[in-house]
C-alpha cells in the first residue's frame, strides 16, 4: 500500500519539476541546482513520513529547536 504513497508523491515531484523548470532561464544554473537538492529533500523526507508516521516534521522540529528561545524571553 505504501508503494501508491510513493508513486503519488514522485509523481507530484515530477510535475512540480516540469513547471517550475520552464520558469527558470538558462542562465540561472545555480538556482537549477538548489530547486532540485530541495525538491529531493523534500521527496525523502515525504517517503520517510509515508513510511514512518511517527517522525518528526520539519515543523515539529523547528519546534523543538526555538522553543529554548521562547522559554528563555518568555514569549
Amino acid at each position: 500500500m505504501k508503494a501508491h504513497y510513493i508513486i503519488g508523491i514522485i509523481v507530484v515531484a515530477i510535475i512540480v519539476l516540469v513547471i517550475e523548470w520552464k520558469r527558470i532561464n538558462k542562465s540561472l544554473k545555480k538556482e537549477k541546482i538548489v530547486m532540485i537538492i530541495f525538491l529531493t529533500m523534500s521527496i525523502i523526507l515525504s517517503i520517510a513520513l509515508a513510511y514512518f508516521p511517527e517522525l518528526l516534521g520539519p515543523s515539529d522540529l523547528v519546534h523543538k529547536v526555538f522553543s529554548p528561545f521562547g522559554r528563555l524571553f518568555k514569549l
